[in-house]
């Protein structure tokens, strides 16, 4: 995987919690299936990730049935919303950068 999607698993985790409480290796299968390929993430990647959150308070998680089962906690929620609002806007703004012509600079 390279950096810069690693960089951006936090985002897509936060997102597939935001649909509904999952177990990590459910996470690890929406990652693969949903991201295209292109989010391929192993669950040595996802777990210590998933940690992290609960550490940072924006997961929740819970045994059951032998499963630990991770869901957003409120923060998490808000951190989703502002990720996701930096991340369209990031988007755009390369969207728009790489679209257009450049413009030479006289120093």
């Amino acid at each position: 995987m390279t950096q810069h999607i690693k960089g951006h698993l936090e985002l897509a985790t936060l997102r597939i919690l935001s649909d509904g409480e999952r177990h990590g290796y459910g996470i690890v299968r929406l990652l693969d299936i949903s991201g295209n390929d292109l989010l391929r993430a192993g669950e040595g990647t996802i777990y210590p990730l998933l940690k992290k959150l609960e550490r940072n308070g924006h997961v929740k998680s819970r045994w059951i049935g032998g499963k630990k089962m991770y869901r957003l906690s409120h923060q998490g929620k808000i951190a989703y919303d502002l990720n996701l609002d930096q991340w369209k806007s990031f988007s755009s703004a390369m969207e728009l950068f790489l679209s257009k012509p450049l413009k030479e600079v006289n120093t």
